[in-house]
């Protein structure tokens, strides 16, 4: 494999681990939400929270993260946190 191919799959990597990262900080701080006896205000907002934590969850399928000049993450689409 040449070395531009194998530097492609460590920054395609970088960007994979730096996405799940920040994934699992949002999932980590919505927690609460998924909990059965957190006191929702209805049925369909504990599903959009349900569905928003299911979301996040499936971005390593749905994703193609890449990293800038800088090293931020570029070309996701993260899903809208419910308010």
């Amino acid at each position: 494999m040449s070395e531009t191919i194998q530097a492609d799959l460590t920054i395609s990597e970088l960007a994979m681990e730096k996405m799940r990262a920040e994934r699992n900080i949002l999932l980590q701080n919505t927690d609460k939400y998924a909990l059965s006896d957190y006191p929702h205000s209805s049925d369909s907002v504990k599903q959009t929270w349900i569905t928003y934590r299911q979301e996040l969850r499936n971005l390593t399928t749905s994703q193609t993260p890449s990293l800038d000049s800088d090293g931020e993450l570029i070309n996701i689409t993260w899903p809208t946190e419910p308010s």
